[in-house]
C-alpha cells in the first residue's frame, strides 16, 4: 500500500485529487523537475530506508496515509500538526515521529525547515503536502496578514517545498493533496469559485 500511495494519490469518495513532481538527478538539483509523470513508486520504497514528511498527519486522510506508511519498515514517517500534544498522540498511535508546524506562519515554516534539515533521519524520499483548512464564512487572516485558506493551503506549502527541495534525495516525490470542494459538478453546496488574481486571493480586503 505504501508504494501505491506514493505512486498515485486519488479518491473519488473524498473528492480528492493529486498532483505530483519527480526529482531527478543528484540531491539539490532542480533542473529536472517534472510534473505528472508516472514513476514506479516501488523504486522509491525498495531502496535504503527513506523519510516521508506528511503535513496535517494528525487526523483524517493524513493520519491514515501516515499509518499505512509507518507499517512499512522502508519508511521513517514524520507527521506535523499545529498542536504538540495532538501530534505526539497521533505519532505514538502509529509509530511515527511528531513535529509541530504552523503553515499559517511563514516564519514558522522557515524555522521548521531549519530544524527538520538539521535532524538526523534517513534521507528524505517523499514530501506529502496534505494539511489544509477552509472557512465557510467570514474573513480570517494568517499571522502574515494573508487570507488564511490561501496562506495555509498554498503559500505555506509552497515555501515548505522550496526550502526542503535540497533535502530530497533521488528518487523522490512531492505529493500535493487538493480538494474538489468548489467543483460545481460535485454538488457540495459550496459557491462556485471566482478567481481573479492570486493577489486578490491572498489579500481580499486590500
Amino acid at each position: 500500500w505504501a508504494s501505491r500511495f506514493i505512486e498515485r494519490w486519488s479518491t473519488s469518495a473524498g473528492n480528492l485529487s493529486r498532483s505530483s513532481a519527480r526529482i531527478d538527478g543528484t540531491a539539490g538539483s532542480h533542473d529536472h523537475l517534472e510534473r505528472d509523470r508516472y514513476i514506479p513508486a516501488v523504486t522509491i520504497a525498495s531502496v535504503a530506508k527513506r523519510t516521508v514528511l506528511i503535513t496535517g498527519g494528525t487526523s483524517g486522510l493524513g493520519l491514515r496515509a501516515a499509518a499505512e506508511l509507518a507499517s512499512d519498515p522502508n519508511w521513517h514517517v514524520v507527521i506535523t500538526g499545529r498542536d504538540l500534544l495532538r501530534s505526539q498522540s497521533a505519532a505514538a498511535e502509529i509509530g511515527a515521529e511528531p513535529e509541530v508546524l504552523d503553515l499559517g506562519s511563514l516564519d514558522d515554516v522557515r524555522r521548521f525547515s531549519e530544524r527538520f534539515s538539521a535532524g538526523r533521519r534517513p534521507p528524505l524520499g517523499a514530501l506529502v503536502c496534505n494539511a489544509g483548512l477552509q472557512h465557510i464564512s467570514g474573513l480570517a487572516l494568517s499571522k502574515d496578514g494573508y487570507e488564511s485558506t490561501f496562506a495555509v493551503n498554498h503559500l505555506g506549502h509552497f515555501l515548505l517545498v522550496a526550502l526542503l527541495l535540497d533535502q530530497l534525495t533521488s528518487p523522490a516525490r512531492v505529493v500535493i493533496v487538493a480538494s474538489n470542494t468548489h467543483n460545481p459538478g460535485q454538488r457540495t453546496g459550496m459557491p462556485v469559485p471566482r478567481y481573479t488574481t492570486a493577489a486578490e486571493l491572498a489579500r481580499p480586503d486590500a
